[in-house]
């Protein structure tokens, strides 16, 4: 089952279903990692009002070339740490959990980057769905762990794959399936805040 992806959904589904694929490892190799001034900023859903939709806001990170973001709704918020990076010519953000509670496995989640331009810019979210059902037919394609909703541990639909394999494959396997039908989930695209 594929998710639609726009930026709204996106706070619900990571802040209340943790419905994003996971990486225990980074998505990004420090040699290519950059950082974007223009990002620095406050980003709305376009189209949305000024009390609606998800605000993603970047500030400059503890260490250098990484970002603070903040991601908030009227109903929830998190807060990552955010990478830019390339592979090839094709731009990608890491975003790794804040998250540090005695249970909770701070993860990375990979985005696609469309065109940073100075009023906006589109996301992918990599699909979940997609990886869960390639993973279901091709289990050792990628080192991985299986997780059980807590929720519903007898109903393996509701359970995710959980990538646990290095860098290094990471990289080869997304740039092995970039262009794949259903690899990305829609587009979402962020408006500056004046």
């Amino acid at each position: 089952m594929k998710i639609k992806f726009t930026l709204g959904l996106l706070a619900a589904v990571v802040l209340l279903t943790g419905c994003w694929q996971k990486s225990v490892y980074p998505f990004y190799k420090e040699k290519d990692v950059f950082f974007e001034e223009k990002l620095l900023s406050s980003w709305r859903e376009a189209g949305k009002a000024a009390d609606e939709g998800t605000t993603w806001t970047f500030a400059k990170g503890e260490l250098p070339k990484v970002y603070t973001v903040h991601i908030a709704d009227k109903e929830a918020k998190i807060d990552c740490d955010g990478r830019l990076f390339k592979i090839g010519e094709t731009q990608f953000l890491d975003l790794h959990s804040r998250n540090r509670g005695v249970v909770d496995i701070p993860a990375h989640a990979l985005f696609r980057v469309g065109a940073l331009e100075s009023e906006s810019f589109k996301l992918q979210m990599l699909s979940p769905g997609w990886v869960k059902n390639r993973l279901q037919l091709h289990p050792k394609e990628i080192a991985n762990v299986f997780a059980n909703d807590p929720e519903h541990p007898e109903d393996a639909d509701k359970g995710e794959f959980i990538f646990t394999a290095d860098t290094e494959a990471l990289q080869k396997y997304v740039t092995a399936h970039l262009n794949d039908e259903g690899f990305w989930e829609e587009p979402g695209e962020l408006k500056k805040l004046k």
